[in-house]
């Protein structure tokens, strides 16, 4: 059973057009910039492993720390080492040529410098980053494309003039365009006047299919040993009454412009060499940068009830009782079923996008994904019981921030050694910056 994924829902970042036109610029340095740009999301940072972008991108470490190096020198992005790793800024000012410039009295290329966002930008899908099913130069081709896409219908350069802005000659850039066509990326419609080819009319799709199945489905294939409920720090949780489990109800969101418009050209092309299958364009777009789970925060009564820590982190009462949370009652506030839900749907995208061998690596997954949101409420849960803050704690666990923070995590499942000391680390991050 395959549904549609909306091809924003694990992010997407800023592309310039300035950049993507920039003729001086090679292809593949491209797609590494794009790359960057895709995970910095609304920000000018991000901080993708270095392996993570060779293996997503296809291309050699060589290649990549020859092309990495060029976008450094000639001030596209600027990077910081730091004890977690490298830490990528995209510029706000980018070089630039113009031809129309005079020196020595004739005319010549001249280097400036212009604000990055001046000819316009559009939006880039992590998803697309992360499809090995494409060359790091079908993804920068993309980017292209979106770039133009952020004032929706619009003039659009000759296929001629794509090429040239790209480095590409026409067989080359067709074996890679073609990729975006086949796997439902990107759509063509030729148009006709006077029985000839007159504009093309191009489209980002809004979705990408997946094989994913309604979460319920896979209760058994995900069945794991209950977490036993131990006391912490010694004491004995009180018996108190459970709020109800009301439904939640999706969040709404607001239909991103960039995806799902035409770009429109006046080039003519065949449409033998540009074959395509138009994909479902009815999936709405998550928030911008980061992924998105489709909820509300869920509301929690525990502290109106139980008159416990106030956001200031003062004490209950001395003649209260003492309130222990439950792991069941924080699986709720955090959300578990619908973390859960994401992980599964996430591994059938990552399956469709080529991240799986064989059916063993997904299984592998699956289990690490599993692990890791169960290591989350046992950590979570202690966090609670301390006594300090509680309900700036739960306010976390209801923010936005939190989905971020497990879709970050679920992220690295391949590169974490010690789920329980990543975990611990990572949540005490997130708890210091809220």
């Amino acid at each position: 059973m395959s549904s549609s994924v909306n091809i924003d829902s694990k992010g997407y970042g800023k592309i310039y057009k300035s950049v993507m036109r920039n003729r001086q610029l090679p292809l593949l340095a491209k797609a590494i910039y794009v790359y960057l740009c895709a995970y910095a999301g609304n920000g000018q940072q991000s901080y993708p492993k270095r392996d993570k972008i060779i293996r997503d991108l296809k291309i050699n470490k060589d290649t990549y720390t020859k092309h990495l190096s060029t976008l450094v020198t000639e001030g596209y992005i600027s990077k910081e080492r730091t004890a977690a790793g490298n830490i990528y800024t995209i510029l706000q000012t980018v070089p630039g040529y113009d031809k129309s410039v005079r020196g020595d009295n004739k005319r010549t290329d001249m280097l400036i410098v212009k604000n990055v966002g001046a000819q316009g930008f559009g939006t880039v899908p992590k998803i697309i980053m992360l499809d090995t099913r494409l060359t790091a130069q079908a993804k920068a081709i993309y980017a292209y494309f979106a770039s133009f896409a952020g004032a929706g219908t619009t003039a659009f350069p000759r296929r001629a003039t794509i090429m040239r802005d790209l480095g590409l000659h026409s067989a080359a850039y067709y074996s890679h365009f073609n990729l975006l066509l086949e796997l439902g990326y990107l759509s063509v419609e030729h148009r006709k006047s006077n029985g000839k080819y007159d504009v093309s009319l191009y489209r980002l799709s809004e979705s990408v299919e997946s094989s994913a199945q309604h979460c319920n489905g896979k209760q058994k294939a995900l069945s794991q040993k209950p977490l036993s409920e131990k006391t912490v720090h010694g004491k004995a949780s009180n018996e108190i009454n459970k709020p109800p489990n009301k439904g939640v109800e999706p969040a709404p969101t607001s239909k991103n412009p960039v995806h799902g418009e035409m770009l429109k050209t006046s080039d003519a092309v065949s449409e033998k060499e540009m074959p395509g299958k138009p994909m479902s364009e009815e999936a709405t777009h998550g928030d911008f940068g980061h992924a998105n789970i489709n909820n509300n925060p869920t509301t929690n009564n525990y502290f109106e009830n139980q008159q416990v820590d106030n956001h200031q982190g003062s004490g209950p009462r001395d003649d209260a009782p003492v309130f222990l949370f439950s792991l069941e009652q924080t699986k709720e506030i955090m959300r578990y079923e619908d973390l859960r839900c994401e992980a599964i749907e996430w591994g059938d995208l990552k399956e469709k996008l080529g991240h799986f061998s064989t059916s063993k690596d997904k299984a592998r997954y699956l289990r690490r994904a599993i692990e890791i949101l169960d290591e989350v409420a046992r950590q979570v849960v202690s966090e609670l019981n301390n006594m300090h803050n509680r309900k700036y704690i739960v306010d976390t666990l209801n923010s936005e921030a939190f989905v971020i923070f497990f879709d970050e995590v679920l992220a690295r499942w391949d590169e974490i050694r010690s789920v329980k000391k990543y975990v611990g680390v990572a949540i005490r991050n997130l708890l210091s910056k809220q």
